[in-house]
């Protein structure tokens, strides 16, 4: 269900990263793996001080045109989110408002121009030909 842009409801952010992922060393704390999480903080940030409304189901954003690279070491340029991706979504808070699930996918410019020429669902269907499509990797495959 889509979130009104004045909507109250509440929303999670869910970002996948992979397990080898250990950021108690300082090597996942330098640019090329630490812009995920910086990424996932504007966004988060943006949502809750309502610069941001989640007014449909899926969003792709650009922060610029052409698209740059989210941060060091990636092509990685445009951030998916997907709402309720996973069936339990939404579940209810103990005072009855639906929470809301948004996954952050980080996109090639090529996969956010395949969704703009195509939509959403052959994006998808793409994106779940490949074993883990939603874990953040700076150097994965293209979906398209």
């Amino acid at each position: 269900s889509a979130l009104p842009a004045n909507s109250s409801k509440r929303v999670e952010l869910l970002m996948h990263f992979p397990f080898t992922w250990d950021l108690q060393e300082a090597r996942y704390r330098s640019g090329e793996y630490k812009w995920p999480f910086d990424q996932f903080c504007e966004i988060a940030d943006a949502i809750a001080g309502g610069e941001l409304d989640l007014v449909h189901n899926q969003t792709i954003l650009s922060f610029e045109e052409p698209p740059q690279p989210l941060g060091e070491g990636t092509e990685l340029c445009c951030l998916l989110l997907l709402a309720d991706f996973y069936d339990f979504s939404p579940i209810q808070s103990d005072n009855g408002d639906p929470i809301h699930f948004y996954n952050l996918v980080p996109l090639y410019r090529e996969e956010r121009d395949f969704e703009q020429q195509n939509g959403v669902l052959p994006l998808l269907e793409a994106m779940s030909q490949q074993s883990g499509a939603l874990i953040v990797r700076p150097r994965r495959k293209r979906f398209v």
